[in-house]
């Protein structure tokens, strides 16, 4: 049986400074590990399918009621996911189009090192089950 990845394990996949740029660490290294972890899983969700072969598509939306679904019950119900959410919203990492829908901000596709991410994405279950979950509810 494969175990899936700890929450400091997931958050610990963020970039946490880009040199060629800034010597400032981004704002999402501040966060708790839940909050770091739940960024990851959003840039699974929303930026990952942008970049595999086999799931390629236009632009990737995900329902707000999607994510307080899968976010919930580690932020505390609805009000805690759609805070979080409006903190990843405030800091460009999403932005919210139509109504209950989520795609990627501008920090989103900085925020995680796609080139050590892509292989992970690609062989995890839990990406694969993120994915179904995703169009399921979408």
């Amino acid at each position: 049986m494969v175990n899936s990845p700890s929450v400091s394990e997931i958050s610990s996949w963020l970039i946490e400074a880009d040199r060629r740029f800034t010597e400032e660490r981004p704002v999402h290294h501040s966060w708790d590990p839940t909050t770091r972890a739940s960024l990851v899983i959003l840039w699974g969700l929303l930026i990952y399918p942008l970049l595999d072969k086999d799931l390629k598509q236009e632009q990737k939306k995900i329902s707000v009621d999607f994510l307080n679904h899968l976010f919930q019950e580690h932020f505390g119900g609805k009000d805690g996911c759609d805070s979080i959410l409006a903190l990843f919203q405030r800091h460009d990492y999403i932005r919210f189009t139509e109504s209950r829908y989520i795609v990627p901000g501008t920090r989103l596709f900085t925020a995680v090192d796609a080139a050590r991410m892509y292989p992970i994405f690609r062989t995890s279950l839990l990406a694969r089950r993120l994915m179904k979950a995703s169009k399921d509810h979408g």
